[in-house]
């Protein structure tokens, strides 16, 4: 519905016309100014009023064009209504016709039983009642020429286990139940024998339904050079042990350890391969991997790759090996939420010996070494701790870093109470991104002082 709108007030009482004739020139002037400032306004109010007529024309319009549009839109709903109601008489009668095939074939409860259907017609072929005139009332169906009992004449079931009209079995019919699973003709299950019993057969059917098998005791796994990813990994022997760490990693991923720890024990060699560390279930210990020393075993991954990185939430310690990749390569790279202690690692030449993200911690539990250059020893971000407290750290060779520590976007370095034996070149610290490095003012490695922006505080 269109608003009219309103139409201007009039306008102002008009004023006497000056007379040059009549009044004397200073009652003439006064009456001039008057008269004008009154004319002035009539002529704005002329406009205002000629602007209404032409909005109240359109208006006009307006509202005979949508009396046209609801008179066209009423008369097609009028023309829907129609079609529907005439679509309707074939789905009534249809509705009718049903009606009354059904009648025909139930004809509900009879005191005696009927000759003709309820509208009088001859009965049809399977046509059923409820006989009420015998205790208790009965099913009958009419079989085309008389009615019968029940609905064996068109169900062709007219007992069960001998007893006449029974069409249900009861309980005491089944006879004697099996009382094992042969008795139902289940003579075998994968991997499981009927009593459920025996180590093979459990571990049997654990691999089949997948499920993780509940540590009783610490594990340990055992990876040598000769090994074989075949074995069991449970023996420290050529046919026991497995080839490679990441299958001992793997093998972690099917297990519920509890309160129980699991190592993985790396005998002597070269171990080239990316390892990928999974989180096992909540509250357990997490994974050990454990070197023959390290200058004995050597974790290494192709150019620019990661040796060690973490899963989301994964606990790692990592002990008694060296570590190093060419390239821009990371030593150990940790993810979302994992944890990482180490102690006797030597770092050789990396991109990063320690790259710290995402709310991850890593902590230096023992002593460790550094015999290879690296863009950053420590690389600390995105609210992640990196801590060092307490222990000695020797570097050999002078190593040569772009800078030896650095935090950025809210990550926290501590490094305090430190020894370091020996030297190396490059900048000592960077801090920027509000993240902070704590060293109570003492020395880190590096020929140059260290830089603060963006935030970020060496304290």
């Amino acid at each position: 519905m269109t608003n009219f709108t309103q139409p201007p007030g009039g306008p102002a009482e008009s004023v006497a016309v000056p007379s040059r004739r009549f009044d004397p020139q200073e009652q003439f002037d006064v009456k001039t100014d008057t008269y004008l400032t009154w004319q002035a306004g009539f002529r704005n109010w002329l406009a205002s009023f000629r602007n209404w007529c032409v909005t109240m024309l359109g208006e006009l319009t307006q509202a005979t064009n949508q009396v046209a549009q609801s008179a066209q839109d009423a008369s097609g709903f009028a023309k829907t209504a129609s079609d529907a109601a005439e679509a309707a008489v074939p789905a009534a009668s249809a509705a009718s016709a049903a009606a009354l095939h059904v009648d025909k074939r139930y004809l509900g409860a009879k005191a005696l039983l009927p000759v003709a259907d309820n509208q009088g017609a001859p009965l049809v072929a399977g046509a059923v009642c409820y006989y009420t005139g015998v205790a208790p009332g009965k099913v009958m169906v009419w079989s085309g020429v008389e009615w019968t009992t029940g609905i064996a004449s068109v169900a062709g079931v007219s007992s069960w286990a001998g007893k006449s009209g029974n069409v249900a079995p009861l309980f005491s019919d089944l006879g004697g139940r099996p009382n094992s699973l042969a008795g139902y003709g289940v003579t075998t299950l994968v991997g499981l024998s009927e009593g459920g019993t025996g180590a093979a057969t459990a571990d049997a059917a654990r691999a089949n339904l997948a499920v993780r098998e509940r540590l009783v005791a610490d594990r340990t796994y055992h990876v040598r050079k000769d090994g074989n990813d075949a074995n069991a990994g449970l023996e420290n022997t050529a046919v026991g042990a497995f080839l490679t760490i990441q299958r001992a990693l793997d093998e972690c991923r099917k297990l519920d350890p509890g309160v129980f720890g699991i190592t993985i024990r790396v005998y002597a060699g070269t171990f080239s391969q990316a390892l990928s560390v999974p989180a096992l279930i909540d509250g357990s210990q997490g994974i050990t991997i454990a070197g023959n020393g390290s200058g004995s075993t050597f974790l290494t991954a192709p150019s620019g790759g990661v040796v060690v990185s973490t899963s989301f939430r994964a606990r790692l310690h990592i002990q008694d090996v060296g570590i190093s990749v060419g390239g821009a390569g990371v030593g150990i790279l940790t993810n979302p939420n994992s944890y990482v202690s180490f102690t006797n690692i030597a770092f050789g030449a990396c991109g990063y010996h320690i790259y710290a993200q995402y709310s991850s911690t890593v902590n230096a539990t023992g002593n460790y070494s550094i015999t290879g250059a690296a863009t950053y020893h420590v690389y600390c971000v995105y609210l992640s701790t990196v801590v060092i407290n307490g222990r000695t750290v020797t570097l050999t060779g002078n190593p040569a870093f772009t800078t030896y520590a650095l935090a950025a976007y809210l990550g926290m370095l501590i490094m305090v109470g430190n020894t370091y034996v020996g030297t190396a070149m490059g900048i000592k610290l960077s801090v920027s991104a509000n993240a902070v490095i704590y060293t109570a003012g003492e020395n880190t490695p590096g020929s140059a002082s260290g830089t603060v922006s963006s935030g970020g505080q060496i304290v």
